[in-house]
């Protein structure tokens, strides 16, 4: 399974398979190692138990075998993407609206446009089919960013100036496509701290716009969570689910030292599915959600 650094987490633990009795008398410390990856407290104190209980029942000792089922219980606690949103947004005959939300520096923005180019080879959506809107009115750079990235991805940007109302552009951007009989528009919105009540209100009114022009099933609410910000992250995501359906998460810097934990979280607590993972600042450097993949690299398994 390779070599791996001394000091790392996949190290450490596979260091704690390879001690005797460790199942019996060290589960503690099993779950802290889980801890330490982001995954929430029950989860970990659930996979730890189950572990012990298979490795009896199947009788595992050596750290291959007791990887190995690990990573098929953690495997197994996941939702991810396996097609299926991309299948939605091709067989859709109307126009589709996926709308991205989340807190201030998760990475929206660049998501948004690392998708234009994912969904166009994924779902066949020409980028001339679709169009953005720019509905963080709250940052002048967010506008500006995404009139780069549609002139860059040859995508049509609507936008206005900053503080103009986010709901009259999002309406502008989808009443507008629905006339140029485009397939797909791609919404962003402002950052905002999920502790604050009136700024989440604001995503009701645009809801509410929304459902003025399109039915609920042509929309898609997709909740990006930034993979460094370890359990607040299950906060943000529930803070937001109180006020739109969420149809699926994003998680951005996944390339960072840290094991991402909070996707388990997503899928136990919510049932909302991963779909995307993003890795870094370029168009390319986003990828469809592979539970099996993600376990293993959270595992050190790849190699």
């Amino acid at each position: 399974m390779g070599l791996l650094n001394k000091r790392s987490w996949q190290f450490r633990l596979r260091e704690f398979f390879q001690r005797p009795r460790f199942l019996e008398e060290n589960l503690d410390e099993l779950e802290d190692l889980l801890l330490e990856a982001d995954i929430a407290p029950t989860l970990a104190m659930s996979f730890g138990t189950e572990l012990r209980r298979q490795a009896v029942k199947l009788k595992l000792q050596s750290e291959r075998d007791l990887l190995l089922q690990l990573s098929r219980q953690l495997e197994g606690a996941l939702r991810g993407n396996n097609g299926e949103f991309e299948r939605c947004l091709k067989a859709g005959e109307n126009l589709q609206v996926v709308m991205l939300l989340g807190v201030n520096g998760v990475g929206k923005t660049t998501s948004l446009a690392k998708l234009v180019p994912h969904l166009a080879e994924q779902c066949g959506i020409a980028p001339s089919e679709m169009t953005i809107g720019a509905g963080d009115t709250f940052r002048a750079a967010a506008i500006e960013q995404l009139k780069v990235h549609g002139e860059r991805l040859g995508v049509r940007v609507v936008a206005e100036e900053r503080g103009s109302d986010s709901a009259a552009v999002i309406y502008n951007a989808v009443s507008s496509a629905l006339v140029r009989k485009h397939k797909l528009v791609l919404l962003d919105t402002a950052g905002r701290m999920h502790t604050k009540k009136l700024l989440l209100e604001e995503l009701g009114k645009i809801n509410r716009v929304l459902d003025r022009l399109i039915e609920p099933e042509q929309r898609y609410n997709l909740l990006v969570i930034d993979a460094t910000t370890g359990k607040n992250a299950l906060s943000q995501a529930e803070a937001f689910s109180q006020v739109l359906p969420l149809h699926g998460a994003i998680v951005t810097k996944m390339d960072a030292k840290c094991g991402g934990g909070i996707v388990f979280s997503l899928t136990e607590k919510l049932g909302l599915p991963v779909l995307y993972e993003g890795q870094g600042e370029k168009y390319g450097q986003i990828a469809t959600f592979e539970p099996e993949t993600y376990v293993r690299r959270l595992l050190g398994m790849e190699s």
